[in-house]
């Protein structure tokens, strides 16, 4: 019966690999969203759609409907340069005065157990969404590790 089972898992395994998405072949954010498969485009992976991959970002035709490929890889781009970029600020008031990348503001400081972090922007899946402006930096000095403005 054992080595039944094992064959089983065995072939499901191989059925599994062998069904993987076609899109996983494409390397680059272009390759994969002018895929003929309708691809999606994670960080640096292409999937058979939005929801390979849970907590990602995902870049895909049906997410951003008045864009081509180009331009949504672009945005991909765009928006890796930002989150790195704002991740280098160590506290409120050099986070809230950077820049990002794209013109479209400053990154964002959210606050934590341990103090706080930059980001680039928009709620985190708690629903926190931070302070983006300097101002918001003395309030949040004065909530302390709190909650979020």
């Amino acid at each position: 019966m054992k080595s039944i089972t094992k064959t089983i898992v065995l072939l499901l395994s191989a059925v599994a690999l062998t069904s993987a998405s076609p899109c996983r072949s494409n390397t680059s954010c272009n390759s994969c969203l002018n895929d003929s498969a309708n691809c999606a485009w994670f960080d640096g992976a292409c999937e058979a759609d939005c929801f390979a991959i849970a907590d990602a970002s995902c870049y895909a035709p049906s997410n951003f409907p008045q864009l081509d490929s180009q331009q949504i890889c672009w945005l991909y781009q765009t928006d890796k340069t930002n989150e790195a970029r704002c991740s280098k600020p160590t506290n409120c008031g050099d986070c809230t005065t950077t820049q990002k990348v794209d013109d479209s503001g400053a990154c964002t400081w959210y606050t934590g157990a341990h103090g706080g972090w930059c980001g680039a922007g928009g709620c985190t899946w708690g629903g926190k969404c931070g302070v983006s402006k300097p101002e918001g930096c003395r309030a949040h000095r004065a909530l302390g590790n709190g909650l979020v403005l």
